[in-house]
């Protein structure tokens, strides 16, 4: 709930009596409209300034001796440390975590120097592995949602340097993303955290396959079993902000095979043996159907449509399957929402089937339509589907009296 919803909404409510005008200040002054803005500015302050620094003495590093340059550097990290404890101490979250992020910005910098300094030779991405895993001790130790985006942003850095330079996907920058900075998303039950650390699985799992060359198919394997994982949350929110990263990455990926379909010479790369594929896709596909059973979320099956294996389909058919599914969920996704009596819902309902339609009309028109004509048609044809879709929104959630949530 924010506040910005609650003063739109609210005043309705005091006319209508459902709450008084005294009822109404209180809830409102539990929802302060400047507390997030003025708690991120100490964040981005600290940022900034640990860029400016690292910046600042990178530029001036060889003029410095060698011993100072060292201490220099031992200095400025124990002292952002202990600078941020103390700020904490004291009663100043934002500013002390702001300022141990510095101290995170000076370690990570003091092995990047400290390696220029004796020429030493990198043979892998452990040096940002170890600015990672400081990073991960740190949101465990302070239990902070801004060192652990850090940290997972610093886990990935090292994982793309390491299939960059070195040409070799890293198993320990992996783990630490899955089981270090996992363990800690689950503990602290943040739905921010929670969803970055889903989508850096995605992408993560994604380099996995293609670093390893195996058949792309398996990506879907990742995605129903982060999907799955979700499926075993009690709360609702934090189930949607593990499962939407996998959710979008599979309507992704079916709105390419849509565009460019496999052709027989492609599938030899995409398509997995279904000796082993199939048996594990339906024992998720299962686990999935038992979890949402126990948790009495029938509603949500038709979600797994995303996730099935429609490459086994005859090259011809293969765009048009996946079509079909692209329209299906999102019309899924869209009378979920009107069901829910959910704003937030019945628009991504919305998008998501403007772009279906957008992707088959492309589909259907680009190789043989005069491509000015294609454009105006295209553009017509979205804003009267845009119209229409907004239109039913409105009059539907205005006659049930939908909600944000």
């Amino acid at each position: 709930m924010s506040r910005k919803w609650l003063v739109r909404e609210g005043p309705s409510w005091v006319q209508e009596g459902i709450v008084s005008s005294e009822q109404y200040e209180r809830i409102l002054a539990k929802y302060p409209s400047d507390r997030r803005s003025i708690g991120l500015l100490p964040i981005f302050g600290g940022l900034f300034l640990g860029l400016g620094i690292l910046s600042f003495v990178a530029a001036n590093w060889q003029g410095l001796p060698e011993l100072f340059r060292i201490l220099l550097l031992v200095a400025a990290m124990v002292g952002s440390y202990l600078g941020g404890v103390r700020l904490l101490n004291r009663g100043n979250p934002n500013i002390g975590i702001a300022v141990v992020g510095i101290g995170l910005f000076f370690f990570g910098g003091s092995i990047i120097l400290i390696g220029q300094m004796f020429h030493m030779i990198a043979f892998s991405a452990m040096s940002i592995l170890i600015w990672a895993i400081a990073g991960t001790i740190l949101t465990y130790l302070f239990k902070s949602r801004y060192l652990g985006v850090l940290s997972l942003l610093l886990t990935t850095i090292a994982q793309i340097y390491s299939l960059q330079g070195f040409n070799t996907f890293s198993i320990p920058a992996f783990v630490l993303l899955l089981a270090g900075l996992g363990v800690y998303v689950f503990q602290r039950q943040d739905r921010v955290l929670t969803f970055l650390w889903s989508s850096f699985v995605v992408i993560q799992s994604l380099m996995l396959v293609t670093s390893y060359q195996w058949n792309f198919g398996w990506f879907f394997i990742a995605l129903l079993l982060l999907y799955t994982l979700g499926d075993w949350q009690e709360d609702v929110l934090q189930r949607w902000a593990i499962q939407i990263a996998p959710l979008a990455a599979a309507f992704i990926v079916s709105v390419t095979q849509v565009l460019i379909n496999i052709r027989s010479e492609w599938r030899e790369q995409f398509v997995p043996d279904p000796r082993w594929f199939v048996p594990v896709m339906v024992l998720l596909l299962a686990v999935s159907w038992y979890v949402k059973r126990l948790r009495n979320d029938q509603s949500s099956m038709p979600a797994l449509m995303l996730f099935l294996p429609y490459f086994y389909v005859p090259d011809v058919a293969v765009s048009i399957v996946y079509l079909a599914v692209l329209f299906v969920f999102s019309l899924y996704v869209l009378l979920r929402g009107y069901a829910k009596q959910s704003r937030e819902q019945t628009n991504i309902g919305t998008a998501l089937f403007l772009i279906t339609t957008m992707v088959a009309y492309f589909k259907l028109t680009w190789s043989f339509m005069d491509k000015s004509l294609f454009f105006i048609i295209g553009g017509l044809l979205l804003l009267l589907l845009s119209w229409l879709l907004n239109y039913r929104n409105r009059k539907m959630l205005q006659k049930n009296g939908g909600t944000s949530e």
